[in-house]
């Protein structure tokens, strides 16, 4: 499923605990369908 907005992604690494905001979903079948990675290198996980 691609990238919606609104949608919040949450670092899972304790001592970093960065956040996004997708302000802009992807469009279905033109990627957005992976997590996106933290600038620590960790997969973010969605949270909202």
């Amino acid at each position: 499923m691609a990238l919606q907005q609104g949608e919040v992604y949450r670092c899972p690494d304790a001592s970093c605990a960065c956040e996004i905001t997708v302000t802009k979903g992807a469009a279905e079948g033109h990627g957005g369908d992976k997590n996106p990675t933290c600038c620590c290198g960790h997969s973010m996980e969605k949270i909202s």
